[in-house]
Formats: C-alpha cells, sequence, structure tokens
C-alpha cells in the first residue's frame, strides 16, 4: 500500500491562519508565501501593511501518515519607527498566541498539534522596516 501524501506545511499554516478572527483583524488576508512584489518602498501604496510572509525552515516524516514542520513566519510592520516597531511586535505577540488555535481540518490538512517559539527581532536591513520572526511547530496527519 503506497504511502499517504501529506500536505504542503506552509500551505497548511497559512489556511490556519487566516482562519483566526484575532490575526486578521490586524493584517485581513495580507499572509503570503514570500514577499509581495513590487516590495514598497517608504511611503508607497503598492502592498498594505503589516504582511505576514511565511516560509519552511525545516520538516521531518515521523511515520508515512504524520509530519512535523517548522513553518518561520516573519511579521513586516508598516515601518521602523518606536511605534511601528511596538505594532509589529504585537502582531507577532498574536500569530504566536493563536498558535495554539490551530489544530483541526484546514482544506486538505489536518494539524493535530502546533506550537509556537520565541519572537526573534530582524528589522529589515533593504526597507528599514519593523520585522520579527516567530517560529511555528505544525503536526500534519
Amino acid at each position: 500500500m503506497p504511502s499517504p501524501v501529506l500536505p504542503d506545511p506552509v500551505v497548511a499554516a497559512r489556511t490556519a491562519l487566516i482562519a483566526q478572527p484575532t490575526l486578521t483583524a490586524l493584517v485581513a488576508q495580507r499572509v503570503y508565501y514570500a514577499v509581495p512584489s513590487p516590495w514598497p518602498q517608504a511611503g508607497s501604496p503598492l502592498v498594505d501593511l503589516p504582511v505576514l510572509v511565511l516560509s519552511l525552515v525545516d520538516d521531518d516524516e515521523l511515520r508515512p501518515e504524520t509530519l512535523i514542520a517548522r513553518v518561520q513566519v516573519d511579521v513586516y510592520g508598516a515601518g521602523g519607527n518606536k511605534q511601528e516597531v511596538i505594532d509589529c511586535k504585537a502582531i507577532a505577540a498574536v500569530v504566536r498566541s493563536v498558535a495554539r488555535d490551530l489544530r483541526g481540518t484546514w482544506g486538505a490538512a489536518a494539524i493535530s498539534n502546533s506550537v509556537a517559539g520565541q519572537i526573534i527581532p530582524n528589522p529589515d536591513t533593504t526597507s528599514g522596516r519593523a520585522r520579527f520572526i516567530v517560529d511555528l511547530q505544525l503536526e500534519l496527519n
């Protein structure tokens, strides 16, 4: 019997995150798989900010039907002044908080466990805007 094909953990994370009203109240549907292009410069109205950008850090099949994955969530703020840094960090805290609510079925994916790690400040050196990283660990089956 062939092993099941497990869903993409980044797609599962996005689907689960945009289903969290506490988070979407802050970022709407602006949860991406890559930095939006064109990436806005200071004062540019091309992309609404703040945004979340998801990427896969690592994954490991524990059994053919179970996958543990680390998904990085980059939270980009609207700018880099003191208040924008505080606002961006608050959004990162919401991402970490809602991580415990990601258990469930999201489209083709079932998340049986989710945990968020530390919030790491990592300002965007290109634009100067605030950025915080949240590490999610998801168990999919």
